[in-house]
């Protein structure tokens, strides 16, 4: 099957395989809940008896906080297990995937771990009639573990013949839950065997995800299982530290740090485990899926930070240290985690965004610097009053690329728009043939719902264009007071827009800056019983002004800390490729109709990082 063609649509149950596998449901939950309710004393009562809980009183901790603590814990993983379980079941009550994933969270949660469970201490005590039901609630759980990972996300086995291994270890479970001393029981296996066995089972997991990632895996799939892959990181993140501690033992066992490790350190790494579940809901109800790729890269981005600024501080603090010594002949050894910690603070921004551009760009391609930069300076006309011929200049708009200003054309006897561009820009060889080629192209545009170019040139150190002055709001204003339109009022704006990018795509020109502000709106007089919804010509501006400021089109400025154009910006304009051509216009349109529609954004975050990965990954929110 080619990637992408598996289905996204559990099964759903209906009539009387619905009510009875609802009854299956109940009936578990509710020998759960006898097992957890009568659990929590017999547990209570092991911690209680715990060689840690009776050696705490010989440092003057009481043995009942120990108790209190371990207990405390694991009813907060069960509950917590249990709410996701039971809120993935209410919000898909019919759904067969849920309610197997709400069964395995609901039975796992009491037996996560041999040493960390309240079904195992069933099996210290043993009391009468009880004991029964946490087996069946244990029988229940340990071949849905494995039944989840070969399931998920689309509830179908992925390899098919996973559902024999799934067979196969739900058989093996019956003599070793059950019948627990008989030779048939898999530890009592040799070891070797054993050991060879258990491999292979958790080892087919892993493998089944993987092969349905690359396989068969729909994108939304492959989300749902970065979720599981990141819930399962986050839980075992820390036990490399724990296994060097534990193979690596204090030489006293009845010591201090031994039983403050094993006592209460040790029991959070079992606690973690809850990062599981929620990742588990989070896949399966769809929630938030897409941010997924957002959290991996800052991850990557953070954790290799972390390890490079860890092994530069320890080296840094030996090194500061050595040097102290020598000349001094003492240790001083708060002067050098001073002089460390400074070096610290100086390395972290610069190697931070260095890190985040490499991870951007080899990891998720990425082209285009998105970091703050210094705000761009001004067209230093503050003041003045005309700009050569042109007279009684007012500032009118300022963006990241350039400024307008409102002005009397000296023979047309009308106001006109300058646009004046960065001077920075003018001393650039490059530009200036940019410059005059784009200008000349842009002027020579005549449509109606394109702003006209009068004029272009460079007047001392600055480029500049005289543009017609459409007295009206641009789109983005007009949405802000209005709020979203509805179709028909938005249907004349459509059309003139998509009428403007017909027309100069046909010419040869691309856009590169499709967005609200960049469509004008000027008011027009409807003839009296003309019942159109016409109230406006849309007219397009700066056309083609993205790629003679930007080259290629992937050079964005930043000024007060907005990257709007991020807000429609197409997929391969953040990655830079060679060719853009009108589907870039188009994605970007396309954008800003659902933003005329819906009155949001299809993509909003305040991180240009997150944002620009929402373009790339991310299908669009449905507007409806």
């Amino acid at each position: 099957m080619a990637a992408g063609s598996s289905p996204t649509t559990h099964i759903s149950l209906q009539g009387r395989a619905l009510t009875l596998t609802r009854v299956l449901w109940a009936a578990i939950f509710v020998v759960a809940f006898l097992v957890f309710a009568f659990g929590i004393p017999l547990r209570y009562t092991q911690f209680r008896s715990d060689v840690i809980s009776l050696q705490l009183p010989h440092y003057g901790l009481s043995g009942n906080l120990y108790a209190r603590y371990r207990l405390a814990l694991e009813v907060s993983a069960v509950l917590i297990f249990w709410f996701l379980g039971l809120l993935i079941f209410w919000r898909k009550p019919n759904d067969r995937l849920a309610i197997f994933i709400s069964i395995f969270l609901i039975t796992f949660g009491l037996t996560s771990l041999p040493d960390y469970s309240i079904a195992g201490a069933y099996e210290v005590y043993r009391p009468a009639g009880f004991l029964l039901l946490s087996r069946i609630i244990t029988f229940v759980a340990r071949p849905s573990l494995f039944a989840f990972f070969y399931l998920f996300p689309t509830g179908r086995f992925v390899p098919r013949w996973t559902k024999l291994l799934l067979l196969a270890i739900a058989l093996l479970q019956i003599p070793w839950i059950f019948f627990p001393n008989s030779p048939l029981s898999p530890p009592n296996w040799p070891p070797v065997v054993f050991n060879l066995l258990g491999f292979s089972f958790w080892a087919s997991m892993a493998f089944a995800q993987l092969y349905r990632y690359r396989r068969t895996a729909s994108p939304t799939q492959r989300q749902q299982i970065k979720w599981l892959a990141l819930g399962i990181a986050l839980s075992t993140a820390i036990l490399p530290l724990y296994f060097i501690v534990q193979t690596n033992p204090p030489s006293d066992s009845s010591s201090f740090g031994w039983l403050i490790f094993h006592g209460f350190v040790s029991p959070l790494f079992a606690f973690l485990m809850i990062f599981i579940p929620f990742s588990i809901a989070i896949g399966i109800l769809h929630y938030r899926l897409w941010e997924i790729d957002f959290l991996i890269n800052r991850s990557l981005v953070y954790g290799a930070l972390t390890m490079l600024l860890a092994l530069l501080f320890g080296g840094s603090l030996l090194i500061i240290s050595q040097v102290f010594q020598t000349f001094t002949n003492q240790q001083h050894t708060i002067g050098a985690l001073v002089v460390a910690a400074l070096l610290f603070g100086m390395l972290f921004q610069p190697a931070r965004i260095r890190l985040q551009r490499f991870v951007d760009r080899r990891f998720y391609n990425i082209q285009i610097d998105y970091h703050p930069g210094a705000p761009s300076p001004g067209i230093g006309m503050v003041g003045q009053t005309h700009f050569g011929a042109y007279k009684n200049l007012q500032r009118i708009g300022r963006g990241g690329m350039a400024e307008v200003f409102k002005a009397d054309h000296p023979t047309l006897r009308r106001p006109v728009a300058i646009k004046l561009l960065p001077p920075q820009l003018a001393g650039e060889a490059d530009f200036r043939r940019r410059f005059a080629r784009e200008a000349q192209m842009i002027a020579n545009l005549k449509h109606s719902n394109i702003v006209q170019v009068f004029d272009f040139g460079e007047l001392g150190e600055t480029s500049y264009m005289v543009m017609e002055f459409i007295n009206g709001p641009d789109l983005d204003t007009y949405l802000k007071e209005r709020g979203r339109l509805t179709l028909p009022e938005a249907q004349p704006i459509i059309q003139d827009v998509a009428s403007a990018l017909d027309y100069a795509h046909a010419q040869g020109l691309v856009h590169r800056d499709i967005k609200a502000s960049n469509v004008i709106l000027e008011p027009v007089t409807v003839a009296a019983g003309d019942r159109s919804r016409r109230t406006h010509r849309a007219v397009l501006a700066d056309f083609g002004i993205a790629k003679i400021v930007g080259g290629g089109g992937t050079r964005f400025t930043q000024t007060g800390g907005v990257l709007g154009t991020f807000d429609y910006i197409a997929p391969e304009q953040i990655q830079a490729q060679e060719e853009i051509d009108g589907r870039a216009d188009i994605y970007a349109f396309g954008v800003m109709v659902y933003y005329m529609l819906t009155g949001e954004l299809p993509f909003q975050n305040r991180n240009p990082g997150a944002l620009l990965l929402a373009h790339i990954t991310h299908p669009p929110p449905t507007p409806a």
